[in-house]
Parts: C-alpha cells; sequence; structure tokens
C-alpha cells in the first residue's frame, strides 16, 4: 500500500493515521529513520520505558533461574562428542 504525505517548509510531516497504528507510536514518542544499503529508509520507534523496563524484568527472571537448568560438565559433553 502507498501513503502519501506533505512536507511543511519546516520539514515536518503528518504519518498517516494507519502507519503510526501499525509502529504504535504516539505523541511525543522517538522515531528513527536508518538509511538501508540499498538506498532505502527504514522507520522505527523506539522502545517506551515501560517496555524497556518489562524487558529488564524477564531479564532478570532469566538470569535468576537460568543457573538452575545447567549441569557441570554438559558444554564440555557437547563439544567433545563426535558427529
Amino acid at each position: 500500500m502507498i501513503y502519501k504525505t506533505i512536507l511543511t517548509s519546516k520539514g515536518t510531516t503528518t504519518i498517516p493515521i494507519e502507519i503510526r497504528k501499525q509502529l504504535g507510536v504516539e505523541p511525543g514518542m522517538h522515531i528513527t529513520f536508518t538509511k538501508t544499503k540499498a538506498g532505502e529508509y527504514v522507520i522505527k520507534r523506539s522502545r517506551t520505558i515501560a517496555e524497556i523496563r518489562a524487558m529488564n524484568k524477564r531479564a532478570l527472571k532469566q538470569a535468576a533461574t537460568g543457573h538452575k537448568k545447567y549441569k557441570s560438565g554438559e558444554g564440555f559433553a557437547l563439544a567433545t562428542r563426535s558427529n
């Protein structure tokens, strides 16, 4: 689908509502524009504080329980096993 918008004299534009919904952006959020090797631009939104906190919470939970799944010598046995 193609969306069109107009660039103002101050360099601002409106992101169409469909794209804002897909990106999950709201007023005040940061958006990045990244140029690919092919010369196209990718638009991404920055993570919100709530999203970062949720990621950190999951990582801490995994770190607190991850060591319980490891059995001594497992890595060595896998690395030395013949194919």
